[in-house]
């Protein structure tokens, strides 16, 4: 028996449950990636790692095939399944919000990871950017036995995530 807690997302207000591994109830968490990459395979690994201690929780990676119709698609698969909670990559931020629109409605949680939303959501977790970016740079580094040329490919200037990136 533990707690499992969550928020209201229609009422915001925290709740708390009795989790207990034989209640043939199971709590449905999925996350849908952008596409199968490092960095969301990371985050699928973390997710993974924390929740399968929990004995009453099945957890789902789902590919996102950087389609943002393949997104939506799932997120209704998701919210028809009567899962719990979503943690989302939105491939676009503005595509993707009738459906988090929907899954709130549907008492579901949305989390997005690194790529945030714009329809208000239950959280917003990223990685520290501008760190994160000075690590991969010694890793380069490295690996290029300390010197070498490196081209940047990056978003349009502006975007937060490319500002910290490439300062860091």
């Amino acid at each position: 028996v533990g707690m499992f807690g969550s928020i209201n997302v229609k009422t915001g207000r925290p709740v708390m449950a009795r989790a207990n591994a034989q209640d043939r109830e199971r709590v449905k968490m999925a996350f849908i990636q952008w596409m199968p990459h490092t960095v969301p395979n990371a985050w699928s690994q973390g997710i993974s790692e924390v929740l399968s201690t929990q004995q009453v929780i099945d957890y789902t990676l789902l590919d996102g095939q950087g389609k943002v119709e393949v997104q939506v698609s799932l997120m209704d698969t998701l919210i028809n399944d009567g899962t719990s909670v979503i943690f989302l990559q939105p491939i676009d931020s503005v595509a993707l919000a009738p459906s988090i629109a929907k899954a709130k409605r549907e008492g579901i949680s949305v989390i997005t990871l690194n790529i945030d939303a714009t329809e208000p959501h239950a959280a917003h977790v990223e990685m520290n950017h501008y760190f994160g970016a000075m690590e991969i740079a010694r890793v380069m580094g490295e690996k290029m036995g300390g010197k070498g040329k490196v081209a940047i490919l990056n978003a349009p200037p502006g975007i937060i995530i490319r500002d910290q990136r490439t300062h860091g």
